[in-house]
């Protein structure tokens, strides 16, 4: 009977240690893949960011490049318009009496 009792006394310990050693194990387990899931993450957060300040600073130059772009356009639309007035006034005096001949010797004049 006391034989059985140390006997059962040893089993426990040994299914104890047993136990133990599975929780350990298992414990270093799951911070394996807790740190690689993390690293994952953490490579996936840098990446995204890497990303969004490359996507800022394509965003910044189309907006210079479209500041500018509107800036050509009001230039051109206002040399357009002063063209469009000394058109205007050029056809008035081409209209009038003489009014050839002075334009065509001022362009002649420029000319030379």
């Amino acid at each position: 009977m006391e034989k059985e009792k140390i006997n059962l006394k040893q089993m426990k310990n040994k299914n104890t240690q047993t136990a133990v050693a599975a929780f350990i194990v298992a414990s270093i387990f799951t911070v394996v893949l807790i740190a690689s899931r993390y690293n994952s993450l953490k490579k996936a957060y840098i990446e995204s960011e890497r990303k969004k300040v490359e996507y800022c600073k394509t965003i910044n130059e189309l907006c210079k490049d479209t500041a500018a772009s509107n800036i050509l356009q009001k230039d051109y639309y206002e040399l357009w318009e002063e063209n469009q007035r000394f058109s205007s006034i050029f056809a008035e005096i081409e209209n009038e009496p003489g009014g050839h001949e002075i334009l065509n010797k001022l362009w002649n004049k420029k000319q030379n």
